[in-house]
């Protein structure tokens, strides 16, 4: 497989790839979210608690966005090459996956790989 070398300009478009689809998803999870949960504590006459919640509630939208975001920029084609997960050696082994389902097929896309 032949690989490109890494200068700048390309450091610089994979780097934007991730910020802005990062700060857009981020605002715009965050703000929906937001907004629900502010409703629904509101009515619950939790005004108070709002903002402390609202804090930890950010924080994990934006653990999710930022892994979404890495996920999206790793499947997407960009002019002239792709982002490519690959191997440092032969002994590179799956053992376990958080996700159902995933070990399998990336298993075999790495065997693919030999």
């Amino acid at each position: 497989m032949e690989t490109l070398p890494i200068t700048w300009a390309l450091a610089l478009r994979v780097w934007w790839s991730f910020t802005w689809r990062g700060l857009l998803l981020g605002i715009l999870a965050g703000a929906g979210v937001g907004a629900f949960a502010g409703i629904i504590l509101g009515a619950m006459g939790m005004v108070g608690q709002i903002a402390v919640f609202a804090q930890y509630l950010g924080m994990i939208v934006g653990i999710i966005a930022g892994v979404w975001v890495v996920k999206m920029v790793l499947s997407k084609p960009f002019k002239g090459y792709r982002i490519a997960l690959i191997p440092s050696d032969d002994t590179y082994i799956i053992h376990a996956s958080p996700f159902k389902g995933t070990n399998d097929s990336v298993e075999r896309q790495i065997s693919r790989l030999h």
